[in-house]
C-alpha cells in the first residue's frame, strides 16, 4: 500500500507530522491504515508480538481510539482524550489518538479538539483523523492536518475507465468525485450540463481572487438556468468545494488532488487568501447540508455567492 510506505519514509527520515487526516471512500482501508501507522510509530518502544493486535482491539495503552457515540462525536469524548493524555505515561513512548468519522464531530467537541491539537501534552503526541468525506470536515480541522487521500481501487478505476472512453483526465478526475459507478460516470461524461459546470471550475478559480469578480453575474452568464435544477446545483457545489479544498492544500504545500490545475494554482498563488478560502469551504459545506431539505435554489445561490465573495 503506497500510503503506508509514505508513512514509513516519514518515520525513517524523522519527518512525521503531528496530525494527519486520512480521506477516502468507504472500504478504502483508512482505519486499517491508521492502525498500521500507529503500529509503525510504536515499533521502536514496543517489541511485543501482539502490538498490532492490541492496537486494533483498542487495548494498547499508548493508543486512544474515538468513534461517534450514536451519530456524533461528543465533547466529553474529546475531554476524556485530553485527560488520558495529560497523565504521565509509564512508558517513554509516543502517544497516538485515532478519531474515526471526524466529519461527525459536534461543534463543542471540535472546539475542544482544536485546542488539544494546538496545545498537545508533548511533542510526542500524534493524531490520525479519518473521514469518508473530507468536504464535510470542518475547514479549521482540515487546515491543521496533513491530508492523505486513501484511494480505493475503484477510485482510480473510474478515472481510468473514463480515460479509456476518450474523456480527458481532468474531467475524469472530477467525475470520480461524483460517483464510483461506471454507468453513472459515463452518463455524467456525456451530460452537456455537467460538461459546462466542469469547464467553469477553472474560470471561477482564476477570477475568484479578483476584487472586481462578481460570482453571481459570472455564473448567470456561463451556467444560465442549469443550476436551478437541484441535481446540477449539488454537482456545482461539490466540485467547487473540492477545487477550493485543493487550493488550501496547495497553499499548505501539501499534495494536491487535481494536478491538472497546479499551473493555475502556481500562477495565482499570491492572489489566494487562505482565510477567505477556508470560510468559503465552510459556507459550501453548509449549503450541501441545506440541499437535504427544500430550498429556493435561485435565492440560496445568490446569497451563497455574496457570502463567499
Amino acid at each position: 500500500m503506497k500510503e503506508l510506505q509514505f508513512f514509513k519514509n516519514a518515520i525513517d527520515k524523522n519527518r512525521l507530522s503531528h496530525l494527519y487526516l486520512l480521506s477516502g471512500s468507504s472500504g478504502s482501508g483508512k482505519l486499517d491504515l491508521a492502525y498500521e501507522v500507529a503500529n509503525l510509530i510504536l515499533e521502536k518502544t514496543d517489541q511485543s508480538q501482539n502490538r498490532l493486535k492490541n492496537i486494533k482491539t483498542n487495548n494498547h495503552s499508548q493508543v486512544h481510539y474515538i468513534e461517534p457515540d450514536g451519530n456524533v462525536i461528543k465533547k466529553d469524548q474529546i475531554l476524556s482524550l485530553q485527560e488520558e493524555f495529560s497523565k504521565t505515561s509509564l512508558v517513554s513512548a509516543a502517544r497516538i489518538y485515532i478519531i474515526n468519522q471526524v466529519d461527525l464531530i459536534s461543534t463543542q467537541a471540535a472546539n475542544s479538539l482544536l485546542k488539544f491539537m494546538e496545545e498537545p501534552e508533548s511533542n510526542n503526541v500524534f493524531g490520525i483523523l479519518i473521514t469518508s468525506n473530507v468536504a464535510k470536515v470542518l475547514p479549521t480541522i482540515t487546515s491543521r492536518s496533513q491530508v492523505i487521500r486513501v484511494n480505493k481501487a475503484s477510485d482510480n478505476h473510474i478515472i481510468n475507465y473514463l480515460i479509456n472512453n476518450d474523456i480527458t483526465k481532468y474531467k475524469a478526475r472530477l467525475i470520480s468525485y461524483l460517483t464510483k459507478n461506471e454507468v453513472d460516470a459515463l452518463d455524467y461524461s456525456n451530460d452537456v450540463n455537467v460538461e459546462r459546470i466542469i469547464s467553469y471550475m477553472d474560470e471561477f478559480i482564476i477570477n475568484y481572487p479578483n476584487d472586481s469578480f462578481k460570482p453571481s453575474l459570472s455564473i448567470d452568464k456561463e451556467l444560465f438556468g442549469i443550476l436551478y435544477e437541484r441535481k446540477y446545483y449539488q454537482i456545482f457545489i461539490e466540485l467547487l468545494l473540492v477545487s477550493l479544498i485543493d487550493i488550501v492544500k496547495y497553499l499548505l504545500k501539501e499534495e494536491i488532488e487535481i494536478e491538472e490545475l497546479e499551473l493555475i494554482y502556481e500562477q495565482y498563488y499570491n492572489n489566494f487568501n487562505y482565510k477567505k478560502i477556508l470560510k468559503a469551504c465552510s459556507l459550501l459545506q453548509e449549503e450541501l447540508k441545506k440541499l437535504t431539505t427544500y430550498i429556493n435554489i435561485g435565492l440560496s445561490l445568490e446569497v451563497l455567492m455574496i457570502k463567499i465573495k
